[in-house]
């Protein structure tokens, strides 16, 4: 879409395409479909991991980039590492995918990967550092068995219960997947914030109120779509909504080519990461942390950058102030605006004593 290959322009202006392809490449959190990640990974060659709970969209992003929609835009194609092939796009046995934890990024995450306490933990932590591995593999395998049942409501993501049946019963008829187990589902209510049972968006699936100059939230809360981002970290500009929409069907075709046979010719996907050893050193070892609209994770994703010592970009949206009604701005206001929340990041990073550059929408 037009907004990822805006936002990735800037970010290929802006960083060497060397410091983004080292180490284990570019970390995508609240990464969504994966449209970003699936552009940075086959049109730029840089690895990407993104963290979401919820699954990528392989057939739709495999099918624009095999039909190259991508290089149909001349200001895009400036932003394109590859040649396309004779057929316009990428040849499917090209394609690259990027890597994909399926997690929220929060604090609890946060305190598992530094063995430390981070921010506002939703569980007990270990007592000793010793016990951290241990208690971070439990809440993984419990936080990804969640990651299978969270819904995308009109009000956002929501985690079904076992106290939910009928929104499960549901669920399950819709989807084909079972319900929490009962012997994890106190487990798994203790683990996640209430960022997993809460709106991570206004509206439906593509969420068209990120995209307004101002958006409002059912919290009455207003954002604005731009970036921060500070080297250790910067802010890039906001972005837009743009380019041309296709039906289901289009998308779903490689000039009459159904989606099923293109992924026949792709690659296997690689299997979501989902140990905890080789989740945390795809974390620790990226290059680049990026947040494009990341909603509730914006936070982490700043304290994460600050601590593990990471370049970091993020263009924030909604301010979630009932939320995070703890987050102050310097005068001790409470954060409710967008030009709250910038003033919010900019005290954070101004705090650890590093750069940020804040570009205005």
């Amino acid at each position: 879409s037009c907004k990822e290959a805006k936002f990735r322009g800037w970010l290929l202006e802006r960083y060497p395409r060397a410091l983004l392809r080292s180490g284990s490449g570019v970390l995508d959190v609240a990464g969504g479909k994966g449209e970003l990640a699936f552009q940075l990974e086959n049109l730029n060659l840089i690895p990407t991991t993104v963290i979401d709970p919820r699954p990528l969209t392989r057939e739709r992003n495999v099918s624009r980039l095999v039909r190259g929609l991508h290089f149909l835009n001349t200001l895009h194609q400036q932003w394109s590492d590859v040649v396309p092939a004779e057929n316009g796009g990428i040849l499917p046995e090209r394609i690259r995918y990027p890597q994909h934890v399926r997690l929220f990024f929060d604090d609890t995450l946060l305190s598992f990967l530094f063995r430390t306490r981070c921010g506002r933990p939703s569980i007990d932590l270990p007592a000793t550092s010793g016990e951290y591995d241990r208690a971070a593999a439990e809440f993984v395998a419990c936080a990804a068995e969640a990651a299978h049942v969270v819904q995308w409501t009109t009000k956002g993501l929501v985690v079904v219960s076992d106290g939910d049946k009928e929104q499960v019963r549901e669920y399950e008829d819709t989807h084909g997947v079972s319900g929490l187990s009962a012997a994890n589902n106190q487990a798994l209510l203790s683990s996640l914030p209430q960022l997993a049972r809460t709106s991570m968006a206004s509206a439906g699936e593509d969420g068209p109120a990120q995209d307004e100059a101002i958006a409002e939230r059912e919290d009455g809360s207003s954002s604005r779509p731009s970036a921060v981002t500070h080297d250790n970290s910067c802010t890039a500009q906001g972005q837009e909504r743009g380019g041309m929409r296709k039906s289901a069907q289009q998308e779903g075709n490689n000039g009459g080519r159904p989606v099923d046979s293109l992924l026949s010719h792709c690659p296997d996907p690689p299997p979501t990461l989902s140990e905890w050893h080789l989740i945390r050193n795809q974390i620790m070892n990226c290059s680049l942390v990026i947040g494009l609209h990341p909603d509730q994770a914006l936070g982490a994703i700043v304290d994460f950058a600050l601590h593990a010592r990471k370049p970091f970009v993020v263009v924030p949206c909604c301010t979630y102030h009932k939320e995070f009604a703890h987050r102050t701005t310097p005068d001790g206001r409470t954060v409710k605006t967008y030009e709250d929340l910038v003033a919010f990041i900019k005290a954070k990073v101004n705090h650890c004593a590093v750069q940020l550059d804040v570009i205005a929408p």
